[in-house]
């Protein structure tokens, strides 16, 4: 019995206790009539979105494994180089799929320490900020949020950085006075990291080959 016949045979159900005067039968049935209805529309929508998974389970399983990993061209032969077997390969690029956390940099020129700005995170509705395990400036949260509602960001006691951004001005360890050029600036994460090392005393340019 398909769902079409199932209302129809519903509904002729309905239909013979209806007498031809009797208002009240005709409001049932009416009633009846709108329940079937709304069940059909509701069963064809399910049904339809069943189908729809179906096909892109469908599509998943035909793509190749480049598309599959959402990996580009130009990183694709060097990663199955750097990852030789197709569970290490996967591996890998499954993990950069995934949403990363968000990294925050400590202003030294604004804030004294770390310790400082975690726990006013911690006690102002981000209890599981914690201290990047590398960077001495770090601070992670463990999911991305809108920066404006990070309490200090505004103020420029914290700045948006991943880890590993963090560590490469942590290296550098730019002391007041000197000369420093960041010939890979990007947007200037690195540059402001540098500047308060240099506690704002020096000359410091900020560079990237990319205009934009």
């Amino acid at each position: 019995c398909t769902p079409e016949n199932r209302v129809v045979a519903h509904v002729v159900a309905a239909s013979n206790n209806v007498g031809s005067n009797n208002y009240q039968s005709a409001k049932v049935l009416e009633k009846k009539l709108m329940q079937s209805y709304k069940w059909l529309k509701k069963y064809k929508k399910v049904s339809s979105l069943s189908q729809e998974d179906e096909n892109d389970n469908d599509e998943y399983a035909t793509m190749d494994l480049q598309t599959r990993l959402e990996c580009p061209d130009w990183a694709w032969p060097g990663l199955n180089e750097a990852f030789p077997t197709q569970q290490e390969l996967e591996l890998q690029l499954t993990s950069l799929l995934q949403p990363p956390p968000l990294d925050l940099r400590v202003n030294t020129l604004k804030c004294t320490t770390r310790d400082e700005m975690l726990q006013s995170l911690q006690s102002s509705g981000f209890p599981h900020a914690k201290s990047t395990p590398w960077s001495p400036l770090g601070i992670r949260l463990d999911r991305r949020v809108p920066l404006e509602t990070i309490p200090g960001l505004l103020q420029g006691k914290l700045e948006p950085q991943d880890e590993g951004s963090q560590l490469v001005a942590s290296l550098l360890n730019a002391r007041p006075g000197e000369t420093v050029a960041d010939y890979c600036a990007g947007t200037g994460g690195k540059t402001l990291a540098i500047a308060a090392q240099m506690q704002n005393r020096g000359r410091l340019y900020s560079l990237d080959v990319d205009a934009d």
